[in-house]
Parts: C-alpha cells; sequence; structure tokens
C-alpha cells in the first residue's frame, strides 16, 4: 500500500516510514527507564522560505501563526520561520540537535492557546530563539514540560524573555524543568506553577526565574550541578525573609550553592529551613577593633555576601585638661558614625 516505506509495530500502531526512523521516548533520553515516557514516533519538521513544513507537507497557517496540531514531532534540519510555531493540540517537540527561529521579531518563537507542550533534545544542542526585542521564546498558558534544549537570546521589556508561563485559572500555567538550559534572555517569568529538577540551567539573564507569586516546587530529581537564579515579587526585608521553594529535603544537596540570588549588591543569600528555601538579607556579625581612643566595627563577611562590611567608628575624646580644674568630675566627649545598632 506504501511503495518504498517500510513499516514496523510500535506500541498498538503500525508506522510506515519512507527513510530513518526518528524514535525514543519523549523525554529524549535513550537511556529512559520510566515507562510513562514510552518510545514514540516523531514526525520530521522542515522550512523551506520561512514556511514550515511537516512530513514533507505545507502546514496551514493562519495570520502570523504555523498550526501544528497533536503530534510527536521533531527537527529534522534547522528551522527559520517568518512566523511562529502556534500549537494547537498536545505536542512533543523534539529539537534533536537544531535550531528553531523566526525572522519576525514582533512574536515568540513557540506558543501554545491552552495546549501542553514537553520539549526535548535527544542530540543535546538544540536551541529555541527569537531575536526580536519584545517577545518570549516559548509562551504558554497551560502546560510546558522541559526535558532538554536550550533557549536562549530572547529578550521583552515586560513579562517573560526565554520562557513565559501565565495562568488563566488554577488549571492551567504549570511548567516543569527536569534538564536543558534558559539562558542569556533578558528576562524569564512563570505566574504560577513551577517544577525544577534534574540538571537544569537557568542562569546568564537579568532576571532569570522570575517568581509573580507563590513558590517553586524541587522535584526529588535535582542535581548538585543544577544552577538556577532566583528573583521575587516581594523582597526580603531585615526581619522578613521570602520563601521562594518547597522540598528541599535531599540532604546530600547544598541549595544555597544551586540557587542563587539575581540581585546584585543587595547581600540576599538563600536560607534554608526545613524542607523549605527563603531569600533573606544578609545577617551581619560586627567584629570590633581598637586603634588608639577609635573603636572600628567591621563585618567579618562569614558568607561572603554582605554588600557593605564597613559598620561605622566610635571615638572616644579625653576632657579638656587646659581649663581650669575647680574639682568637679569631667566627662569624655564620644564621636560615634556607628550603623551597628
Amino acid at each position: 500500500a506504501y511503495p518504498g516505506c517500510t513499516k514496523r509495530l510500535m506500541g498498538d500502531s503500525v508506522i510506515f516510514s519512507s527513510g530513518t526512523l526518528h524514535e525514543h521516548a519523549v523525554c529524549g533520553r535513550s537511556d529512559c527507564t520510566d515507562a510513562a515516557h514510552g518510545n514514540t514516533a516523531w514526525i520530521p519538521l522542515t522550512s523551506v522560505d520561512g514556511k514550515l513544513l511537516y512530513g514533507g507537507a505545507n502546514a496551514s497557517k493562519s495570520g502570523d501563526s504555523y498550526m501544528l496540531y497533536a503530534g510527536n514531532y521533531y527537527l529534522a534540519a534547522d528551522i527559520e520561520l517568518d512566523g511562529r510555531l502556534f500549537r494547537a493540540g498536545d505536542v512533543n517537540l523534539c529539537l534533536n540537535g537544531k535550531q528553531i527561529t523566526t525572522t519576525n521579531t514582533s512574536v515568540s518563537a513557540v506558543v501554545d492557546d491552552h495546549w501542553g507542550l514537553t520539549l526535548c533534545d535527544c542530540r543535546g544542542s538544540g536551541r529555541i530563539a527569537a531575536p526580536g526585542e519584545t517577545v518570549n521564546g516559548v509562551s504558554s498558558s497551560q502546560s510546558f514540560t522541559m526535558y532538554g534544549g536550550s533557549i536562549t537570546g530572547n529578550s521583552v521589556s515586560g513579562s517573560g524573555g526565554g520562557v513565559y508561563v501565565s495562568a488563566q485559572d488554577g488549571t492551567q500555567g504549570r511548567f516543569a524543568m527536569y534538564g536543558g538550559s534558559i539562558t542569556g534572555n533578558y528576562r524569564n517569568s512563570s505566574r504560577n506553577s513551577l517544577t525544577v529538577g534534574g540538571d537544569v540551567n537557568v542562569t546568564g539573564s537579568t532576571r532569570n526565574v522570575y517568581l509573580d507569586s507563590g513558590v517553586l516546587t524541587i522535584d526529588p530529581s535535582l542535581t548538585q550541578a543544577a544552577r538556577i537564579g532566583i528573583t521575587t515579587s516581594r523582597q526580603p526585608t531585615d526581619d522578613v525573609p521570602v520563601q521562594f521553594a518547597a522540598g528541599a529535603s535531599n540532604t546530600a544537596l547544598d541549595y544555597t550553592k544551586i540557587f542563587l540570588p539575581d540581585a546584585s549588591g543587595q547581600g540576599y543569600v538563600v536560607m534554608p529551613e526545613q524542607d523549605k528555601l527563603y531569600l533573606r538579607k544578609h545577617q551581619h556579625s560586627w567584629a570590633y577593633t581598637a586603634s588608639g581612643t577609635t573603636i572600628t566595627a567591621a563585618c567579618t563577611n562569614a558568607d561572603g555576601t554582605c554588600p557593605d562590611t564597613n559598620g561605622g567608628s566610635v571615638t572616644l575624646s579625653a576632657p579638656d585638661q587646659t581649663l581650669f580644674y575647680n574639682g568637679m568630675a569631667r566627662a569624655a566627649s564620644c564621636t560615634s558614625s556607628l550603623t551597628t545598632g
């Protein structure tokens, strides 16, 4: 029925292929043992003159959007579109070591409309980029699960940047990142549920993980190699820290090396407490040294995060002995610039 095609049984489906079949688990790993990820056949995506093709056929287009319906797709070559990849169904997308970008600087590279996206990269060098100044790499209002690939080089003046996950109600706006990197973007945002695990890398942006509300969840798969920059909408004060994560229960991990405050020069530090993580302001530990009549205070800066170690000084001065002594006690004078409280 299909001349020149090979066929094979995969699960309960018969797959016909005219070339080498692209197949692997939805996470993109060849050594995956998670039965839920299965073994999946993927449809090739290519582009010609900025137009999207899948399985060799032209993809339908509506306005700036190339419609990608429910299914499993992989990049058979680098793709450069004159619009955006618009998901009109639950999509699994493998970058296959290739790049998807857009020449349209007013749209995000990949967008969904209340559908789910699972992103993987079976070769490890795939990338999503939208070079515009007002767009995101990936925008989602439903669920986005990332196992691999890189989202980089995106910029937006408002919310978003590399990835923007918003929420319309309590069942939407879920982002789970178990691998890959989101780096070198202007901003990244999550306004609802965020889970991190594996060896994820979310760094190198002016604002990396931005939590507009709520806290992120740490998956048990998180490794010491992970690096995640953190910004919260609420800023910690001297007395009140801000919780940003839950699930920090692995005693073998040093979470203060994994999660890094984005704000520089503010003295913010990561503080574990039970299974929660907080951003708090650096707590000074003052040490005092005397030299002559002056006592100087300085923070020991034991954690290396003190924004200003200078605690001021106090100088004691003897009473003026040139005045006529009348038998009354004379008080020394004190000049203080201490800021230690």
